[in-house]
């Protein structure tokens, strides 16, 4: 809460809807801020109180993966969808983070989440001097009847949608958020 206070007041005292932003050596000129998630499905807040006080029951998560999303283990590449890894990333971020902490512990038991239903494509990613390859489409996990591992996947898989899945989220990879199971497929 006093990140966002004080970046909008920050972005409020510099009128940024008329100066441009310097972000390394590139120019932006934001013309609007939406922060009303009717307006638009990549708007929102959350508090971590609010998300930590949710009641999480449901066994079944779907994931929609809008950007190309991989894993970096070692010197290896993973690109498909493992839940071990998702949630992996996820508890380390939020942990980093947040005020009130997972239970690391909980990481032991990821392997029990299975993919119930996916539907994803490989996508690459060219950068200046390489590419990378990853999935983007979406995912249905079967969470066990575990109360602390639902409660931790329901948790994360909100949260996914303000941290971005493993790596190189801070280029714009690995952007998720969780959707209805009956949301039908978006053309990605």
């Amino acid at each position: 809460d006093a990140v966002f206070e004080t970046l909008m007041d920050g972005f409020l005292e510099k009128n940024i809807l008329k100066e441009p932003v310097k972000i390394g050596n590139v120019d932006f000129q934001i013309t609007e801020v939406i922060l009303d998630n009717q307006l638009s499905k990549w708007a929102g807040h959350l508090s971590v109180e609010e998300l930590i006080k949710k009641d999480f029951d449901s066994t079944t998560v779907k994931l929609r993966f809008y950007t190309p999303t991989l894993f970096r283990s070692r010197n290896e590449h993973c690109r498909y969808p493992i839940p071990e890894k998702i949630f992996s990333s996820l508890l380390r971020k939020f942990n980093k983070y947040s005020p009130q902490k997972l239970d690391p512990q909980i990481e032991e038991k990821f392997n029990k989440v299975h993919i119930f239903e996916k539907k994803t494509k490989s996508r690459r990613v060219t950068m200046k001097e390489f590419y990378l390859e990853g999935f983007i489409g979406d995912v249905i996990f079967q969470i066990p009847q575990d109360p602390e591992l639902l409660k931790a996947v329901n948790v994360l898989s909100e949260f996914a949608f303000f941290a971005g899945v493993g790596y190189k989220t801070t280029m714009g990879l690995g952007q998720t958020r969780r959707v209805p199971l009956n949301e039908e497929e978006e053309e990605l």
